[in-house]
């Protein structure tokens, strides 16, 4: 889709249509499509005065507005949408990660309680419970958790989501260095679910990461094919696949200029996921820590935590706290004074995430190593 061409279409309709509501929270989604989430809001709100029935363009702001950080502003239209009677699972689901973000474990537990008697859409807020788990170090409770989305979604017959759950934990998996049950849980993801265009955008990625390069780049090769003209395609997820393709093979030039291409999307929220892994983020603070620039490196780990409505649960969050003090410690080590504080500071937080996280996780035993030397 020529996003350009598409809005010049939308103006034109609007203009010849000026009442049409729908028209102008469609604009507003293809504003959201392409990352430009102050243009997206202000459609929806616009949407919002035409139709305040209309649950469609409110649930789409309670959605965007902690994308650009307004957490206040998301609950406040969510509790508006609720006094006017309207109503809809998604608006829950981003609720529960508005309320974990705000420290609000009772809000937390409403949203929890909203979806009990709803078993059509349990395995939404399942899969949302168990990345809040592995978020602070609970591992075996998220994948406790992760095991009853997937069943859950399994049940009523959704697999396109059951596959999507077993993507988001294999990527977890991964950041913590559980490569084998990450390999499985992609691999079971793309057999539940063969032509997923997110599964096949996201899977590649994970089975690169793990060293499956023929399985990653007939993925590739398939969703280049059958989404020849989807821009988001072309432009984000393969230069993210080939990116890491060329990462897992030290070419770390390559990875970075297949990353240019994906930057205007770096924020990108996926279709069938509550929020993004953010990874051509990932992959390019992983390809400046590997050809030395760390203070490169640093600029993206920080880049997932100034987007805490982006990332929102995802297991990047916490481990960019991590990756971002090993490249300060890089970087004292070149010399830069500043820097060890700043290691200090970041592993503290990392540490007191996981102050009460499962025994014998291995990146957190590292983790606790590094800091003690840094004493």
């Amino acid at each position: 889709m020529d996003y350009e061409k598409a809005v010049e279409s939308f103006t034109e309709w609007i203009q010849s249509y000026p009442n049409d509501e729908k028209a102008v929270n469609n604009f507003g989604s293809l504003y959201g499509d392409v990352c430009r989430y102050e243009q997206a809001i202000a459609k929806f709100m616009e949407a919002r005065r035409m139709d305040p029935g209309d649950v469609i363009p409110q649930e789409n702001l309670v959605e965007l507005l902690p994308a650009i950080g307004k957490f206040d502003e998301g609950r406040a239209t969510y509790e508006q949408m609720l006094r006017n009677g309207l109503d809809d699972d998604t608006p829950h689901v981003n609720m529960f990660s508005i309320a974990f973000h705000q420290n609000d474990e009772k809000e937390m537990a409403r949203q929890i309680a909203w979806f009990d008697e709803k078993p059509n859409l349990r395995h939404e807020i399942l899969s949302e419970e168990a990345d809040a788990a592995a978020y602070g170090g609970h591992l075996a409770r998220a994948h406790e958790l992760t095991q009853q989305a997937v069943q859950s979604a399994l049940a009523v017959g959704n697999k396109e989501q059951a596959a999507v759950w077993l993507l988001n934990a294999a990527w977890r998996e991964q950041l913590f260095g559980n490569l084998q049950r990450a390999h499985d849980d992609a691999l079971r993801a793309l057999k539940i679910a063969p032509n997923s265009r997110e599964g096949e955008a996201v899977a590649p990625i994970l089975l690169a990461r793990m060293g499956d390069f023929a399985k990653s780049k007939a993925l590739m090769n398939d969703l280049e094919k059958r989404y020849s003209n989807h821009s988001v395609v072309q432009s984000y997820w393969l230069p993210s696949i080939r990116a890491q393709i060329a990462l897992q093979k030290n070419d770390t030039a390559a990875a970075l200029n297949e990353l240019q291409t994906a930057a205007p999307l770096d924020t990108l929220y996926p279709q069938v996921m509550f929020y993004s892994h953010m990874p051509s983020v990932v992959l390019r603070a992983e390809a400046y820590s590997r050809s030395g620039q760390f203070a490169l490196a640093a600029v993206e780990w920080s880049k997932v935590l100034d987007n805490p409505g982006i990332v929102q649960l995802s297991a990047t969050a916490p481990m960019a706290r991590l990756q971002l003090a090993r490249s300060y410690v890089s970087q004292a080590a070149l010399g830069d004074s500043s820097a060890r504080a700043k290691a200090r500071a970041a592993y503290k937080e990392f540490l007191a995430l996981w102050q009460d996280a499962d025994v014998g996780i291995h990146v957190l035993t590292e983790a606790r190593s590094e800091y003690s030397k840094l004493q």
